[in-house]
């Protein structure tokens, strides 16, 4: 992952969670601080396109393993973050919780 002049190794099963605002990209990553960069929403999900992501919102893609609960229209993942789930997205997110509860 490219910030800047800088490049980044991070490992996809580090990664909680990808907000987008615009096109300003916050990374938030299991033991370590939030990367802010700028970048594509579309392009990124592209890179964490597999079975542990899922996209509630249409500004946020979740790493299905981090999420500690799922409330209907929110979900909590386990850096205490509260994460927006859409009405169109809720039964998709639903059942992708429900199949990593059943592992």
């Amino acid at each position: 992952m490219k910030k800047g002049r800088d490049y980044f190794n991070v490992k996809k099963r580090d990664i909680i969670s990808l907000e987008s605002s615009k096109h300003n990209m916050i990374l938030s990553l299991s033991g370590a601080d939030n990367i802010e960069y700028r970048g594509a929403f579309k392009d990124e999900a592209e890179k964490l396109n597999n079975t542990f992501f899922i996209q509630p919102h249409a500004a946020y893609i979740v790493n299905i393993n981090h999420v500690m609960s799922f409330h209907g229209t929110h979900m909590i993942i386990d850096n205490g973050s509260l994460v927006p789930v859409s009405r169109q997205r809720a039964r998709a997110v639903k059942c992708a919780f429900m199949n990593i509860m059943e592992r």
